[in-house]
């Protein structure tokens, strides 16, 4: 299963997972049955010490490539791991709790390779779990741009990105925030990149009151604020 083939998949699927063996299940299915192939699913285990592991490893998919840490690293240092470890032209971030629509990766992939000047495309989002109801995003860059002050802009389980952009302008996540790390991602591009949401929701984003951001509310609102003076 971790064998990595010859040829270079269009897009990489980049999954960092810790302890998430309620749903990940759910989630990997979401992906490994999409109606775009080309991918690879590369999922990196940031020291889980449930079932995760042993979850992944009963799939039989050579479109799967995991990587496991020696220690638990932090999610921010394990996303800038999977980011220099992407070898896909595109990066589509996913969620261990999370779905993926069927058409999810065909549709984002079409509107990128038609649109060559935007660097970020997501989409609007179905909320699961504790809440039902779809969030509509802002779909043009200077929209979702003026949102970045209310951190209502991007999603971060619903976007592809461009390699080459992230290779170019050397952005990776600060590993010294723990929650506002996306949001931190996206104030970084403001001024060099533009940005899309499709306006259907391509991803079901669950919400429970295990998510690391809800039991950590407090830290939540200090990295976002942080975050949100350096924008200002």
């Amino acid at each position: 299963m971790n064998a990595v083939p010859t040829k270079s998949p269009i897009v990489t699927v980049l999954m960092p997972v810790y302890n998430g063996a309620y749903y990940i299940i759910n989630s990997m299915d979401s992906i490994l049955n999409q109606s775009f192939r080309d991918f690879e699913l590369l999922i990196i285990d940031d020291g889980s010490t449930d079932r995760t592991i042993n979850q992944i490893q009963s799939y039989n998919d050579s479109r799967i490539r995991l990587i496991l840490n020696n220690k638990n690293i932090g999610q921010s240092k394990t996303l800038n791991k999977g980011l220099s470890l992407a070898r896909g032209e595109y990066i589509a971030i996913m969620d261990q709790d999370d779905i993926s629509i069927f058409d999810r990766l065909k549709k984002q992939l079409k509107f990128m390779e038609e649109n060559s000047e935007i660097d970020v495309c997501g989409s609007w989002v179905q909320l699961i779990g504790d809440y039902d109801e779809i969030l509509e995003l802002e779909t043009e860059s200077e929209k979702i741009k003026i949102n970045l002050s209310t951190n209502r802009n991007i999603a971060h389980p619903a976007v592809m990105m461009r390699k080459s952009t992230l290779l170019k302008y050397n952005f990776n996540y600060d590993p010294n925030l723990t929650i506002a790390n996306d949001y931190d991602m996206w104030v970084k591009m403001f001024e060099y990149c533009s940005f899309a949401n499709l306006p259907e929701p391509l991803i079901k984003y669950r919400v429970h009151q295990n998510q690391f951001s809800t039991k950590n509310l407090n830290k939540n609102i200090s990295e976002t604020n942080k975050v949100l003076k350096r924008l200002l």
